[in-house]
């Protein structure tokens, strides 16, 4: 992901223009922009340390999203978590869709993607320890509660 930001950077930020010209509005330069952009680049160490900085303040960001959780449930809306042996889905990968209090547990309702079926949902209860946390899935961000 830092290459990728990186190289973005670079290709972007590879020329300098004054304020003063048309260049932002035409494809031409004028005398100072063209005189002023010779020889000028992004570094590739800078481009990489604003890289790391993006990713850095994604990740921070995305952790802090609060999802759903609901009382002391392990897992929230958003999570992605693994089956353990102990299911017969053993190994798959599903996203957390809907938390349930079921008052002396939490029933989870977790979205597993089936290639070329669609989405196959499996209930499973937080007491029988079936599923590990794994990630967060960046599905855009969380509506904002307002608060009252």
């Amino acid at each position: 992901m830092v290459e990728k930001i990186a190289e973005l950077l670079k290709n972007n930020f590879s020329s300098v223009y004054c304020n003063t010209c048309s260049h932002q509005d035409n494809d031409s330069i004028c005398e100072n922009c063209h005189r002023r952009s010779i020889g000028w680049a992004l570094s590739s160490e800078t481009a990489e340390s604003i890289a790391t900085d993006i990713v850095n303040l994604l990740i921070t960001e995305i952790n802090s999203w609060p999802g759903e959780q609901m009382g002391n449930s392990r897992f929230c809306v958003n999570d992605v978590v693994q089956f353990t042996e102990e299911h017969k889905w053993v190994s798959c990968l599903g996203i957390v869709s809907e938390v349930k209090d079921c008052g002396d547990d939490f029933r989870y309702l977790v979205g597993v993607p089936v290639p070329g079926q669609g989405t196959a949902y499996i209930f499973t209860m937080e007491n029988d320890d079936d599923i590990e946390y794994v990630g967060k899935a960046i599905l855009g961000e969380p509506e904002k509660k307002e608060e009252m």
